[in-house]
């Protein structure tokens, strides 16, 4: 088995369990503590997900955002902020390589540049104007209303 093959069959796990990390995040960071298991924060947690974004990229959003969550972050327009400078930077540190190897085809790529920025100038607005419940649901559709109201309540908001 190639690693190309390898790591496809691992993305969907993943992918699974950063949406799990995403939407329990508060009760994930507060077994830690209670547990002495310390917090998520510093370089370790970042540096993996910034390996994962640069070689893959696909998900890398509610990865990112479920790094934010397990460091204790709540306020998903925040979250959404620097999700998207951190992906930013990723993406563009993944581009420059990906170019300099001359493994870039150029005219998909400024589809999707445009397409992307187009959607960043639209997102941000929709995202900022919607209550935090509903970006949560917009950003991570395995919640569920149930999940949602749980979490709100067990937090107290």
């Amino acid at each position: 088995m190639s690693s190309n093959e390898a790591f496809s069959l691992v993305v969907p796990f993943l992918l699974a369990l950063a949406t799990f990390a995403f939407a329990f995040g508060p009760r994930i960071q507060a077994w830690a503590s209670r547990h002495g298991s310390g917090k998520a924060e510093g370089p370790f947690g970042t540096v993996l997900v910034s390996i994962y974004g640069g070689y893959f990229n696909g998900g890398l959003g509610i990865v990112l955002l479920a790094l934010f969550s397990l460091w204790g972050m709540r306020d998903i327009n925040v979250m959404n902020g620097l999700k998207n400078a951190l992906s930013s930077v990723l993406s563009a540190i993944s581009v420059a390589t990906f170019a300099a190897a001359g493994i870039v085809a150029w005219p998909q790529a400024a589809l999707m540049m445009a397409a992307a920025t187009v959607g960043g100038y639209v997102g941000a607005p929709v995202a900022r104007a919607l209550p935090m419940v509903a970006v949560r649901i917009i950003a991570d559709p395995a919640l569920t209303p149930g999940e949602l109201a749980t979490s709100q309540l067990s937090r107290g908001t």
